[in-house]
């Protein structure tokens, strides 16, 4: 079989890009700040030239690269090391590279000295980044053949008017993936909650604005009813009145509506009667999904009496079952504290995914395993315990109105009401 690149070659393929070289200046540091594109680069190392992808990067020391991507380094150049035990050329011979810039030594065991990249025909290195920037840009400018497309980038901040209508029951999508700008969606079908990570400014509450818009331009109030918990209060408007069971502003208000909207929700629980038929249909109760968003659950926890979500614990794995959706944020300060909670415990151990915003990287480890990073506000990662997948959240302005929602198709009772 004829490889990718032979191909391209023949113009049987369709594309524009031609050989690609990626360039990772600091293997170390990369490394520890994107964990996890390791595997796939190594995977770019070990299969990329049938496809015409390169790879280049430097490294202070060999042992910081994995064995499996240094075996695929099928050409390597050493400068001066800072021991020359170091050497995965000869040990001898890299002791005796001279300490000048530029000198190293090749897989030949060859002193080289390596060149600058200017064309100005200086000698020196002092304003080397502004010589580099202007070969750069003179190549562009006499280059006259077809340009590369452009690598397609993230916005710093994208309107939810973008991003796709919710679906079903509720399919909604919560941003756009680095990997691929496809829509990153979150369904409260499979995974009845959410839980949000962030320290301030970074886009929680407009997490939850999105959310609650979504449930309002997909659901009727007859389908649907909020619970909102807002010690800050600006998340009242997000939701119409006619969808709002209530809305607290302090833990012992919110303790208040919980107790009662949990009472009810308890009458939905399945009985030993209930048929596994009967639990997909989920047909054995009627009545509105209920969804309660909290903001700021960190300011909420106090005392040894814990948060005022402590009623629903019991429920939160049956969540499906009786038509229960707690989308909650905390601050990224003090997380270890607040994932001691028994409510958050609980939605971790349901399997919830947590959309981690930018975070302190000395904070405590994510669901996967994976360090928190500090990112743009608005940017972040969908985690889960497999899985996490880097992507900028839908933006929609505090001043923005819900949607109006849909038709209802008849006057059915609430079920749930204010208690």
């Amino acid at each position: 079989m004829a490889s990718y690149r032979a191909l391209r070659a023949r113009r049987q393929v369709d594309d524009p890009f031609g050989d690609v070289f990626l360039v990772v200046d600091g293997w170390a540091s990369v490394r520890a700040d994107f964990e996890e594109q390791d595997v796939a680069i190594r995977q770019i190392a070990a299969r990329g030239l049938a496809y015409g992808v390169h790879l280049l990067l430097t490294s202070g020391r060999w042992s910081d690269i994995h064995s499996a991507l240094r075996d695929q380094l099928g050409n390597r150049i050493e400068l001066r090391l800072g021991d020359q035990i170091d050497s995965m050329i000869d040990i001898r011979a890299a002791g005796k590279v001279p300490r000048s810039p530029g000198r190293g030594l090749t897989m030949d065991k060859l002193h080289y000295l390596a060149t600058v990249p200017r064309i100005d025909g200086r000698p020196w290195v002092h304003d080397l980044t502004e010589a580099t920037r202007a070969l750069a840009d003179a190549v562009a400018d006499n280059w006259t053949g077809p340009a590369a497309p452009a690598v397609r980038m993230l916005p710093s901040m994208l309107p939810a008017q973008e991003l796709p209508l919710p679906e079903g029951r509720l399919r909604v999508a919560l941003g756009l993936a680095e990997r691929d700008l496809a829509p990153v969606w979150h369904d409260f079908t499979t995974h009845p909650h959410l839980t949000v990570l962030g320290d301030t400014g970074s886009g929680k509450s407009a997490v939850l604005r999105l959310v609650a818009h979504a449930v309002v331009a997909n659901h009727t109030p007859d389908q649907v009813r909020v619970l909102v918990i807002d010690t800050r209060r600006i998340l009242l408007e997000a939701v119409p009145e006619a969808y709002r069971i209530g809305s607290a502003y302090s833990a012992p208000a919110a303790e208040h509506l919980i107790t009662g909207v949990a009472g009810q929700l308890r009458e939905r629980l399945p009985g030993p009667e209930i048929t596994p038929q009967q639990l997909a249909r989920r047909d054995w109760w009627t009545g509105p999904d209920v969804y309660i968003f909290v903001d700021d659950y960190d300011l909420l926890i106090g005392g040894m009496t814990g948060g005022p979500l402590n009623t629903l614990v019991d429920l939160l794995p049956q969540a499906s079952d009786v038509g229960l959706h707690v989308v909650l944020t905390r601050a990224a300060a003090g997380s270890t504290r607040t994932a001691m909670d028994s409510v958050v415990r609980r939605l971790q151990e349901s399997n919830t995914p947590d959309l981690v915003l930018s975070c302190p990287p000395n904070e405590m480890p994510l669901l996967n395993g994976m360090r928190p990073r500090q990112f743009p506000p608005g940017r972040g990662m969908l985690v889960t315990r497999r899985l996490a997948t880097q992507l900028q959240v839908g933006w929609t302005d505090p001043d923005t109105p819900p949607p109006p929602g849909p038709s209802p198709a008849g006057p059915t009772p609430s079920e749930v009401e204010q208690p």
